[in-house]
């Protein structure tokens, strides 16, 4: 992929409940409820994740913003939008 490219990437997050509840009344939580898309910037990956941004500076210093980490391991599918 190519820096600033649109991407689009579906992927599953961790969930969580607080508060005490009994065992028994703690569901599992459905494939859709963990499962998150987001929209961005492509800014650059390794071998672990894929880091997107939402706005970055026309400048020419380098400043990007709303920086965000998926880890490879999370992502379900990931496309470029035109």
């Amino acid at each position: 992929m190519k820096r600033f490219q649109i991407i689009e990437i579906e992927w599953l997050d961790s969930m969580s409940v607080c508060g005490w509840k009994r065992e028994i009344d703690v569901p599992l939580c459905s494939l859709e409820e963990m499962t998150h898309k987001t929209v961005g910037y492509f800014l650059k990956e390794n071998a672990r994740s894929i880091m997107v941004i939402q706005s970055f500076g026309l400048g020419g210093d380098g400043q990007v913003n709303s920086i965000m980490e998926i880890p490879k391991g999370s992502i379900l599918r990931k496309r470029i939008l035109k």
